[in-house]
């Protein structure tokens, strides 16, 4: 039986394209990695390397960022930094401390970054960094864009968790965050 609309009438289909998309099982190995691949990282802690950050990254239109935290749960969790990319290759974590009054004294010289409508930020579940910021009264004014819906809206039914898709998109293979915290038992840190 044809499709119809809520009045009863008949709606006319389109007609069906075929779309393949790879699924988990055909994505080769990604042989991009941090050892191969050139990239410039910087650790950014004190004041004035902040101010210098901010100044830097009002220059573009579209930032890339994620925050690091402590757990799942936004409305529980610390933040132990934040990371920005504006360049293929190069990026900036910024150090959050244990104490949160001074992470969020620290945050708030990216608030007028934020703030600026004219700016797009890119993140993968972006809706959970937001909710870590607006925690630190930091609201982002200007558009967003999530890698992991624009991943939903092409592949309903496929993984997505960010290491995955660099590996499917870029053939990169991302430093596992295993890899990041070594150290075990009481040593083990965060990041």
């Amino acid at each position: 039986s044809p499709q119809m609309d809520l009045f009863g009438n008949i709606i006319e289909q389109p007609e069906a394209v075929e779309v393949k998309i790879k699924n988990e099982d055909q994505i080769s190995a990604a042989d991009k990695n941090i050892n191969n691949t050139p990239h410039d990282y910087s650790l950014v802690q004190t004041d004035a390397e902040i101010n210098d950050l901010v100044k830097y990254l009002s220059a573009f239109n579209e930032i890339c960022f994620d925050t690091e935290t402590t757990g799942i749960d936004a409305n529980e969790a610390e933040i132990v930094g934040i990371s920005f990319s504006v360049k293929p290759g190069e990026g900036f974590y910024v150090f959050c401390p244990e104490d949160q009054a001074e992470t969020s004294r620290r945050l708030q010289f990216f608030k007028p970054l934020f703030n600026d409508a004219s700016k797009t930020w890119v993140g993968h579940n972006i809706k959970y960094d937001m909710l870590i910021l607006k925690w630190q009264g930091i609201e982002i004014a200007g558009n967003t864009f999530d890698s992991m819906l624009a991943h939903y809206v092409i592949e309903p039914d496929g993984k997505r968790s960010m290491d995955l898709l660099s590996a499917q998109y870029l053939g990169y293979e991302p430093v596992s965050i295993e890899e990041k915290n070594k150290k075990k038992g009481k040593q083990q840190g965060n990041m």
